[in-house]
């Protein structure tokens, strides 16, 4: 009983030192760290920056152009006189501002659809980096727990040496111990440049050690939802608004002027002001520019369609492929959990009480301590591919509520 409680307070203090040697030892959790990381990413504040700019162009897509104003002098016999004032304005072809406004509309889709999917690809490497760095953790954490028993365990060969029994199970426990150090250390240095990788994203430390979640069940919004689609969609969109504009441009334009004349100062010839309104009509006469603009548009909405054809059956494969990982990691955590750890514990501990009483060979206490080393090896990988499929099906713009996560 003594040996347990000394075995539980040196892990315990193990945890703590290795909690004191990282940077921010209190971690934040995987939400806080995701909202964090979704205010101060600098790429996701220029999508929004660009969504603003395309919603700015509506107004402009709206505006008639601007009216001309024209002013005319006239210098005859030494004698300079205002001589005309005129104001135009030209109307768009019918059909013009309505393409306009659709491809503006279309613009802002694409940016706002851009904007959720560099969001989507944030959270997905988040939480990807975020797996693999809190497994690193719980890999140190069983290292660390291995280190405590080896030190438990040379203890007792110590004793059985000094009763007779042979060396060489104090130098393989000596052996073992020294391992689980050194691949201690190199844990640790391993996890300094993954916590590197994780930290750029949201510019703030996340602390350590961190919990490796367990992930809820995912939103299902429709396939066509996704950023990826809806960047696809509105692509479509954008295609069809210019070649509705190209067509438009084929219709002629009406041009409002009205003018004032002013008779010369001098009376030479025209006795009174005069105001003139009249009507101009501008008609393309060279089709060849314009037949090429409707048949570019047509091609970039050939190409739109196809993908869009393409980026939807590459998310349907994905979706697949992430969906099964997640499930699959599920199924291995519970068959490790419920069946293979608690009997692999439990061989581990009645091996370790026969090897202190003598009645049983250390190989057999090596076999039971590699084998529950390697089945909470497979637990802690089982639960990080369970995250990094969450981060699949986030990328994909299929987010989890991480909120609720046990």
């Amino acid at each position: 009983m003594r040996t347990n409680i000394n075995r539980t307070l040196r892990t315990t203090a193990l945890l703590l030192g290795f909690a004191l040697r990282i940077p921010g030892a209190e971690p934040i959790s995987l939400p806080a760290f995701l909202e964090e990381a979704e205010a101060q990413y600098p790429e996701l504040q220029a999508a929004a920056a660009r969504v603003g700019a395309a919603r700015a162009g509506r107004p402009l897509a709206e505006a008639l152009p601007d009216p001309e104003v024209s002013v005319m002098f006239e210098n005859m016999g030494g004698d300079t006189d205002l001589r005309r004032i005129g104001v135009s304005q030209t109307l768009p072809a019918w059909g013009m501002r309505d393409a306009g406004r659709n491809m503006s509309d279309a613009e802002t889709e694409t940016a706002l659809a851009r904007r959720d999917l560099v969001l989507a690809r944030l959270r997905g490497d988040v939480i990807r980096r975020w797996a693999d760095l809190a497994a690193m953790d719980a890999e140190i954490a069983l290292q660390q727990e291995r280190i405590g028993l080896w030190e438990d365990l040379l203890a007792v060969a110590e004793i059985r040496v000094r009763a007779g029994a042979p060396a060489r199970d104090l130098w393989r426990a000596q052996d073992r111990r020294a391992m689980a150090a050194d691949m201690l250390e190199t844990l640790q240095s391993r996890r300094s440049g993954m916590a590197a990788g994780l930290k750029r994203l949201a510019r703030s430390d996340p602390g350590g050690p961190l919990e490796l979640p367990h992930p809820p069940e995912p939103t299902d919004p429709s396939d066509e939802d996704t950023p990826a689609l809806r960047v696809a969609a509105a692509m479509q969109a954008m295609a069809a608004s210019e070649e509705r504009m190209a067509r438009a441009e084929r219709r002629p334009m009406v041009m409002l002027m009205l003018e004032q004349e002013f008779a010369p100062s001098g009376g030479m010839g025209m006795e009174e002001d005069a105001t003139m309104a009249s009507i101009g009509v501008s008609i393309p006469l060279w089709p060849d520019k314009n037949r090429a603009r409707i048949e570019q548009a047509r091609a970039r909405q050939a190409t739109a369609d196809a993908e869009a054809l393409s980026m939807a059956d590459m998310q349907d494969a994905d979706l697949y492929m992430r969906r099964a990982d997640l499930a699959d990691a599920r199924r291995r955590q519970d068959f490790v959990r419920e069946d293979l750890l608690p009997r692999a514990e439990n061989t581990l501990a009645v091996t370790r009480d026969a090897y202190r009483a003598g009645n049983a060979p250390f190989t057999d206490l090596l076999e039971a301590e590699e084998r529950l080393l390697q089945l909470r090896l497979t637990d802690i990988h089982a639960r990080r591919d369970a995250l990094r499929a969450a981060a699949g099906l986030e990328t994909l713009g299929f987010p989890f509520d991480w909120s609720t996560t046990p």
